[in-house]
């Protein structure tokens, strides 16, 4: 897969994955391209564009495709930063 930003950057993204894997993740595979159009749409004059990082699953989701997912949400925009937190409860308080 080869994607470029307004900027002229290229990013390649090497990855291999079977057809098996991409038919058993149809629906997740759609979801994540949809919300890529999404996130295009609504955030075209955005200079950052902020998206939370989906969770990977611990068994029976090939690497290759969670991060084929990932870069289909990062080429969303120009600038794309994915958060993720690791499940913690933490709460601010200031006095």
């Amino acid at each position: 897969m080869k994607y470029s930003n307004s900027e002229d950057v290229v990013v390649c993204v090497s990855v291999s994955v079977t057809e098996a894997d991409l038919l058993a993740a149809r629906s997740r595979t759609h979801r994540y391209l949809r919300v890529r159009e999404l996130v295009g749409a609504q955030s075209a004059g955005a200079r950052l564009v902020c998206v939370t990082q989906p969770m990977p699953r611990r068994r029976g989701l090939p690497p290759a495709l969670y991060a084929a997912w990932l870069a289909a949400l990062a080429s969303a925009a120009p600038r794309v930063l994915l958060v993720r937190g690791n499940h913690a409860a933490v709460l601010t308080f200031y006095s």
